[in-house]
């Protein structure tokens, strides 16, 4: 059986990346358990979006200046992604894997949050 914990600002609306970037550095989202094992999922990357031209072309780095030019949740920035005025992402960050026993990231990578959790899920299911 398996258990995962949160970080208090996950939210089921939120499973992309880009609500977990509050800084460059690596942030811890979640961790899956199975038994006295771990696998921890990281957002990892840079996030660097231009908002299109009806926000003055607006420089978006971190999750508050998606939120502070209305883009709240999932299904907003799917709907941004695709107006008349597309985002532009230069870089954007994802959610890698990694192996705290070991010490190590696994190379595994994803763009979502339930994405990370079945495949830590696997790994653990694998050992």
């Amino acid at each position: 059986m398996y258990q995962v914990a949160y970080a208090d600002f996950y939210s089921l609306s939120r499973q992309d990346a880009v609500w977990y970037t509050f800084d460059n550095d690596a942030q811890w989202v979640a961790s899956v358990y199975k038994n006295n094992r771990s696998i921890e999922i990281m957002r990892c990357g840079f996030m660097r979006l231009w908002l299109p031209d009806e926000h003055d072309g607006t420089l978006i780095r971190y999750t508050d200046q998606l939120i502070e030019n209305g883009i709240t949740n999932d299904e907003e920035l799917e709907m941004a992604g695709r107006g008349e005025y597309p985002l532009d992402w230069q870089n954007n960050p994802w959610f890698e894997l990694y192996d705290p026993i070991a010490n190590e990231w696994l190379d595994i990578i994803t763009h979502d949050v339930n994405d990370a959790i079945r495949l830590a899920k696997e790994v653990l299911e694998n050992e």
